[in-house]
C-alpha cells in the first residue's frame, strides 16, 4: 500500500499540492490524468523522493524518507552483462 497523508509542494511559492491526501491499496491501480503541467510529473518525482515536500510518505505501513527510499526502489534497470557469470 502507498499513503501520502497532508502532502503539500510548492514550488517558487506556487503551490502544486495542499494539504492532499490519498492512498493506493496493494495491487491497486492509479491512472494519473491531467492538462500540461498540473502536477503530474511533480507527483511521480516526490515518490521517488527526487522533490522535498511536507507531509507522511508510507509504503506498507512504513514511513519512507531519504535514508529508506533505496529499500524500496532500488532496482531501475538491470544489464546482465554486468554481472559475473
Amino acid at each position: 500500500m502507498l499513503e501520502l497523508k497532508k502532502y503539500s509542494l510548492s514550488f517558487d511559492s506556487k503551490k502544486i499540492f495542499d494539504n492532499t491526501s490519498f492512498y493506493v491499496p496493494y495491487n491497486g491501480f492509479v491512472l494519473i490524468v491531467g492538462e500540461s503541467g498540473i502536477g503530474k510529473t511533480t507527483l511521480l518525482d516526490s515518490l521517488t523522493l527526487n522533490n522535498s515536500f511536507d507531509g507522511e510518505y508510507l509504503l506498507d505501513d512504513c514511513h519512507v524518507d531519504k535514508n529508506t527510499i533505496h529499500e524500496y526502489f532500488y532496482k531501475i534497470q538491470q544489464y546482465p552483462q554486468l554481472l559475473e557469470h
